[in-house]
């Protein structure tokens, strides 16, 4: 029967079995008390944390091989002391870090100051301990090697200007390169990564963004997207008429072009201050067409004078004959 347990112990302290029930419980509820008073206090503990580290460090997997035992001396309530503990139990934490962060040593290990742990107390010990300072100043992690090259990144784009506007200068990425992890045999076959397609209707400014990288079958990128920048600018059109020259004929030949004139629309930056474009000299280079099979040549011009973004001529092709002494 239930309370018989009490029986013995009433009979021998003489005392009534109701008023000894009711000293038990009181005793049981003030242990509760003092323990959840306790339980709230702060107290400067030691607590630890098993950290992997995740960082894009060129040539290596990007998760540390094993964890490492993070100590600080922190406030914290009990309640967070004993979480602190069971955590340690469970499954480590992954914190990430940019690889500025780490330096390498002699022996291969990746050092990451304790002051660059500050920032994930709460990862490492919970949302509200207090850092008091880290046992040790440095912590040591290794990253295994992986096989790894290095690849430009070609943008692919679909890009359409308002009247009168246009690509300035070529569609910038950043990085423009990245590197690709995997199997030697997957690698050797990878010379580029291309980008998602950039698409881009009546632009009018200069465009800015980030887009996502096509990742090729079975292997692994530092980068999964890239910043890109596509200057724009406002352009006016100038129509001129122009002589097509030769340039580094050899002594005693001669090189004849014709025709010898072409038209050329000029791109110029908008507003137009000034037109220089009477200082492009058009040219045909003798080693062109030397070089040529049929004679048929293409026109230089040296370098562009501000204000002139681009050219176009007509014709495109001129008939090239030389005649010697």
């Amino acid at each position: 029967m239930s309370g018989r347990w009490l029986d013995p112990l009433v009979e021998r302290l003489s005392v009534n079995r109701r008023d000894l029930t009711v000293f038990l419980l009181s005793l049981l509820l003030a242990f509760g008390v003092w323990l959840l008073y306790n339980m709230n206090l702060n107290y400067s503990a030691t607590l630890q944390a098993r950290v992997y580290l995740k960082s894009n460090l060129p040539g290596y997997f990007p998760q540390s091989s094993e964890p490492v035992i993070v100590e600080a001396r922190c406030r914290a309530t009990g309640y967070d002391v004993i979480r602190s503990r069971r955590r340690m139990r469970g499954r480590p934490v992954t914190i990430p870090v940019e690889p500025e962060l780490l330096t390498q040593n002699a022996e291969g290990e990746f050092l990451l100051s304790s002051n660059s742990l500050g920032a994930h107390i709460g990862e490492l010990f919970g949302s509200e301990v207090r850092l008091e300072s880290f046992i040790s100043p440095t912590y040591a992690f290794r990253f295994p090697q992986e096989n790894h090259k290095t690849v430009p990144v070609i943008p692919v784009s679909y890009l359409t200007f308002r009247s009168q506007y246009m690509q300035k200068d070529r569609l910038r990425l950043e990085p423009d390169s990245v590197i690709v992890y995997g199997d030697a045999a997957y690698l050797e076959n990878i010379e580029r990564v291309y980008t998602r397609r950039i698409s881009l209707s009546n632009v009018s400014a200069t465009q800015t963004g980030k887009i996502a990288l096509e990742n090729p079958r079975n292997v692994r990128l530092s980068d999964s997207e890239v910043g890109y920048v596509l200057d724009v600018t406002r352009y006016v059109e100038l129509r001129k008429t122009v002589s097509v020259t030769t340039r580094n004929v050899p002594s005693g030949r001669n090189l004849s072009v014709f025709p010898s004139t072409a038209e050329v629309l000029f791109r110029c930056v908008f507003p137009l201050s000034s037109d220089r474009t009477s200082e492009m000299q058009f040219y045909v280079d003798y080693a062109d067409f030397a070089n040529s099979v049929s004679g048929k040549c293409v026109a230089r011009t040296d370098a562009l004078p501000q204000g002139v973004i681009n050219w176009s001529m007509q014709p495109e092709v001129f008939e090239c004959v030389e005649v010697g002494r």
